[in-house]
């Protein structure tokens, strides 16, 4: 076995030596970019940790995160998933979950914000009473801190919405952090 390896490393290795590295890099000056033909583009994404209480009584804990781009100022569209755990009584399986996110957001006062957000998709998994896997909502409500350099944290409050497997519904309240960034996209000329 260690042999066939080496055979099928050996020329991989020696392509790596004998070919000089590529230069991808394209070199500008950046003070000759006209940047009023440049395209903006704003996302914002993170870790987020939830827990759920279900109607089946179980706890669920998950770890997962988020990742839109603004579609307008407040609106925007993107993706989330999350995995975990459920436990009751001392027994415990899986859930994971994600989907599409559509959301809008406002400002409540400087530094405060709020989020309204509809994430809609599939999951599946269960624990020691109940298990399955459906298509599922989940709409929620966050309130937003920016602490400032695009970044900030934010506190949710939703309900997962598992129509097929109902017991496995139930009220989720999460905790967020978000990175913002801003793309400037040029246009290059040769």
């Amino acid at each position: 076995m260690r042999r066939a390896l080496l055979y099928a490393a050996l020329p991989l290795a020696l392509t790596f030596v004998q070919a000089p590295a590529a230069e991808a890099t394209i070199k500008r000056d950046l003070k000759t970019l006209d940047l009023s033909q440049a395209e903006q583009s704003l996302g914002r994404g993170g870790p987020e940790f939830k827990a759920i209480f279900n109607q089946a009584g179980d706890l669920g804990t998950f770890v997962g995160g988020r990742g839109v781009g603004y579609l307008t100022e407040s609106l925007y569209l993107g993706g989330a998933g999350y995995g975990g755990a459920l436990s009751s009584g001392g027994v415990s399986g899986g859930f994971g979950y994600g989907g599409m996110v559509v959301g809008t957001e406002g400002k409540i006062a400087q530094p405060l914000a709020y989020d309204v957000s509809l994430l809609f998709g599939g999951g599946g998994g269960g624990s020691a009473r109940v298990s399955g896997g459906s298509f599922l909502l989940e709409p929620t409500v966050s309130l937003r801190q920016d602490f400032g350099g695009g970044v900030s944290g934010a506190l949710s409050v939703g309900y997962l919405y598992v129509p097929q497997v109902n017991s496995l519904s139930g009220v989720t309240v999460g905790l967020r952090l978000d990175f913002k960034r801003l793309t400037l996209t040029l246009p290059i000329e040769n």
